[in-house]
């Protein structure tokens, strides 16, 4: 088994690494919320097309809830108390460069909540740390750009 490890330890890339210890940041300052159906999966930026060809390389963190085999939405007050001091914390060990959030205006009716339109919302740290996110919003993911150091 000794060997083993040396081989996978050398083999694995330094993107590899980074990827995987950005993972394993998240997956420990976000426990509590990992218990509770919510999920962490890391990309590459550069595997998604670009936006602009000038943006910076990197690692997107996608926040999602999975429940029953498939995404499901949460309000950000289900998820803030843990989140604003994982973003906090990250953004201390990382260079965040923006959140976006994917969410659904909701309208009422007689008898159940509607979901009307997806609408995404681009962030800063600040402004998820100081209120920018209602607490009622209904989530269908957050997405997190982290630059590759």
């Amino acid at each position: 088994m000794r060997w083993i490890k040396k081989f996978e330890a050398s083999g694995s890339s330094p993107s590899l690494r980074v990827r995987d210890e950005l993972k394993e940041f998240c997956e420990i300052n976000l426990a509590y919320l990992m218990d509770d159906d919510y999920h962490v999966m890391i990309t590459r930026r550069d595997s998604l097309p670009s936006v602009s060809p000038h943006h910076k390389q990197g690692y997107i963190i996608h926040f999602y809830k999975w429940v029953g085999g498939k995404t499901d939405f949460f309000e950000f007050s289900e998820v803030e108390d843990h989140f604003i001091p994982f973003i906090q914390r990250l953004s201390k060990e990382y260079t965040v460069i923006e959140c976006m959030l994917d969410y659904f205006t909701v309208g009422k009716s007689t008898t159940k909540l509607q979901r009307k339109k997806l609408i995404q919302m681009r962030l800063s740290v600040d402004q998820v740390i100081n209120g920018g996110i209602e607490p009622n919003t209904l989530i269908s993911r957050i997405l997190i750009i982290v630059e590759e150091e």
